[in-house]
C-alpha cells in the first residue's frame, strides 16, 4: 500500500498524463482515476495532454477543500513499493531527458558572404546496433501475416510489418541518441542486444501490435471442411493477424515485479514521445536488479553468519556435554567409592577372627579404593582429560579447534596410567596391571595358557 496526501495525487495528476502515474503507482488508470474521484481530485479530460503538446495552454484548477478529513489521506491499495534508489534513479532519468529533449538546438552559425565554402561534414557513422537492426530487416522475408522478423548477434529483436519499418528505425535510432546521453551503452550477446545500463544488460525488444480480424473462409478452406469431416472447426484459425502499425517496445527484465515493462503507441502520444518514460524504466530495472543482487548479498552474508553462529553453538554444547560426560564419571567414582567405604567400616567394625572369606573381602575392597582414589587423584584425572582431549578452558578449546580443520575426539574415560618420569610419558593401564604394578595382585597361574 502506498499512501499519498490529496495535494500530492493532485500535483502528479496534473504534471503527468494519468497512466504514467499510476504505472509509478503500479496500480491502473482506470483503479487511479476512482480513487481520484472518490477523493474529489479533479483530473485531466480527454486529449488534454496532446492540445497541451500542441502548444495550447489551459489554467490549472484548484484543489478544493473536502468537509471530511478522512479523504485528505490517499491510500493505494495493491501498490508496489521499492527502493528509494529505484525511484530516485527513476525521477532523476526521466528529468534529465525531457530537460535535453525540451533544451532548443543552437542554430548553426551563417558563413559570411566573401567567405570561401567549406567542405560539407562527413556524417557521423551509423551506430552499429542500428545498422545491425536495419540490415536484419532488410534480409528478412515476411511471414504469412506479413511481418518481418529481425534476430541475431548484436541485433535488436524487431517484429514489425513492412510499412513499419521506417518507422521502427527511426525510434530505435532516436532511443540510441537518448541513451547514449545518459551514458548507457550496447552490449551485443547471441540472442540479440542489450542496452547497458550503470554497468546491468537490460534486454528488450521491439514489435508491432497485430490487428485481430475475424477470419472469412476461403473457398479452398470450405472444399476441405466439405471433404473432411465437417464437425472440425480448426481447419481455419479463428482471427486473422495483420500488422497496424502501432509499435511496442517490451522491457525483457523483472517479470512481475511490478515496474513498467511495456510502452506502446497510443491514440495521442507515439512511442518516440515516451523516450524520457522509457529511459526512466531502464534505469529503474538496472536499479532494481542491483538492489536485489544487494539483498541477495545481505541475505547470503546473515544466512552464513547465521550457520556459523549455529556450528559454534554446536560445537560448545558438544564440548560441554563432554566435560559433563567426565565430571560424571568422577561423581560416579565418588559414590562408588562412599558404598565401598560404608562396607569396610561396617566389615571393620565385626569379629572376623576365624572367618577368612571376610578378611578377603575386606582386602578387595581396599583394593578398589586404593584402585578409584588413583583414578580420581589429581595426576590420573589430569592425565585422562588430556588423553580425552578435553578443554576446561573455553580460550584453550577454541584455540584448539582453529588449528585443525579436522579434529577427533576421543571417548571420554577414566584411565588408569602407567607415568615414565624419565622419558616423561604415560600409557595407559589395565585394572589388572595397575594391580600387579601396585603389589596388590601378586598371584600368577600355574601355567600360561596356550
Amino acid at each position: 500500500m502506498t499512501v499519498l496526501s490529496r495535494d500530492e495525487l493532485f500535483q502528479r495528476a496534473w504534471d503527468r498524463p494519468l497512466t504514467d502515474v499510476a504505472a509509478e503507482l503500479g496500480v491502473t488508470s482506470t483503479a487511479l482515476k476512482k480513487t481520484c474521484d472518490r477523493h474529489d481530485i479533479p483530473t485531466p479530460g480527454r486529449g488534454y495532454w496532446a492540445q497541451l503538446r500542441a502548444g495550447r495552454t489551459f489554467p490549472r484548477p484548484k484543489l478544493r477543500p473536502v468537509k471530511d478529513k478522512r479523504l485528505e489521506q490517499v491510500n493505494i491499495f495493491g501498490a508496489r513499493t521499492y527502493p528509494p534508489a529505484v525511484e530516485a534513479a527513476q525521477a532523476l532519468t526521466r528529468e534529465t531527458s525531457r530537460a535535453a529533449k525540451a533544451r532548443p538546438q543552437a542554430a548553426a552559425p551563417q558563413p559570411a558572404a566573401a567567405a570561401r565554402p567549406e567542405a560539407p561534414e562527413r556524417a557521423p557513422p551509423e551506430p552499429k546496433v542500428l545498422a545491425a537492426t536495419r540490415n536484419a530487416l532488410l534480409k528478412a522475408k515476411p511471414d504469412r501475416q506479413g511481418f518481418l522478423s529481425a534476430r541475431g548477434k548484436g541485433v535488436v529483436p524487431t517484429y514489425v510489418g513492412e510499412p513499419s519499418v521506417a518507422p521502427a528505425l527511426a525510434f530505435l535510432a532516436a532511443l540510441v541518441r537518448s541513451a547514449e546521453a545518459q551514458g548507457c551503452s550496447w552490449q551485443a550477446n547471441e540472442t540479440g542486444v542489450a542496452l547497458l545500463v550503470a554497468g546491468e544488460p537490460i534486454a528488450f525488444r521491439l514489435e508491432e501490435k497485430p490487428r485481430r480480424t475475424r477470419h472469412l473462409p476461403t473457398e479452398a478452406e470450405l472444399a476441405r471442411k466439405a471433404r473432411e469431416n465437417w464437425r472440425r472447426s480448426e481447419l481455419w484459425p479463428t482471427y486473422d493477424e495483420a500488422p497496424s502499425g502501432d509499435l511496442s517496445l517490451v522491457i525483457d527484465a523483472n517479470d512481475y515485479s511490478g515496474l513498467r515493462r511495456t510502452f506502446s503507441d497510443g491514440k495521442t502520444a507515439r512511442l518516440v514521445d515516451k523516450l524520457p518514460d522509457i529511459l526512466a524504466a531502464f534505469v529503474g530495472h538496472a536499479a532494481l536488479i542491483q538492489e536485489r543482487r544487494r539483498e541477495r548479498e545481505e541475505q547470503q552474508r546473515r544466512a552464513e553468519a547465521a550457520e556459523a553462529r549455529r556450528l559454534r553453538e554446536a560445537a560448545f554444547a558438544a564440548r560441554e556435554m563432554r566435560r559433563g560426560e567426565f565430571v560424571d564419571l568422577v561423581a560416579g567414582k565418588l559414590q562408588e567409592r562412599a558404598r565401598l567405604s560404608t562396607a569396610l567400616a561396617h566389615l571393620e567394625s565385626q569379629d572376623t577372627g576365624d572367618r577368612p572369606r571376610l578378611l578377603e573381602m575386606m582386602a578387595w575392597i581396599r583394593r578398589k579404593l586404593a584402585e578409584i582414589d588413583a583414578l580420581i587423584g589429581a595426576p590420573f584425572l589430569d592425565i585422562s582429560a588430556c588423553a580425552a582431549k578435553l578443554e576446561f578452558d573455553e580460550a584453550r578449546a577454541l584455540a584448539q579447534a582453529a588449528e585443525s580443520t579436522w579434529f577427533y575426539a576421543p571417548a571420554v574415560a577414566l584411565q588408569l596410567w602407567e607415568i615414565d618420569e624419565v622419558k616423561d610419558e604415560a600409557r595407559s593401564q589395565g585394572p589388572y596391571d595397575w594391580a600387579r604394578a601396585q603389589g596388590l595382585a601378586t598371584v600368577e597361574p600355574a601355567t600360561e595358557p596356550g
